[in-house]
């Protein structure tokens, strides 16, 4: 079975599995064509292996929330999505997704 990961309302995949590229327990790697990482708090990036909020951006990420400027604001800064799901990407690019989310 292999796994992947989307963040609901963002209308695409970001991660997944491929059988030439798989590591069980992950939701895989970045998909092609969109850039991925995990910041802090502070809207920083943080190093790989490092637990944060998941972070993407690209042309296959939603521009916004339809006529909802302030929920847009919320989420996309700069052209990143801030999901506000928590995990990590480790040194070999796999995501790993952990139970919760970030508190604002």
């Amino acid at each position: 079975m292999y796994q992947g990961y989307g963040a609901y309302g963002s209308g695409t995949h970001h991660f997944r599995e491929r059988p030439e590229r798989h590591k069980m327990g992950s939701s895989g790697t970045v998909v092609p064509n969109l850039e991925a990482r995990i910041c802090d708090d502070a809207g920083g990036a943080l190093p790989a292996g490092r637990q944060g909020e998941i972070v993407v951006r690209g042309d296959n990420v939603m521009a916004g929330y339809w006529k909802n400027d302030r929920a847009t604001a919320e989420v996309l800064r700069d052209g990143w999505l801030f999901t506000g799901d928590l995990g990590y990407i480790d040194e070999d690019g796999f995501l790993s997704v952990l139970v919760g989310r970030r508190v604002c």
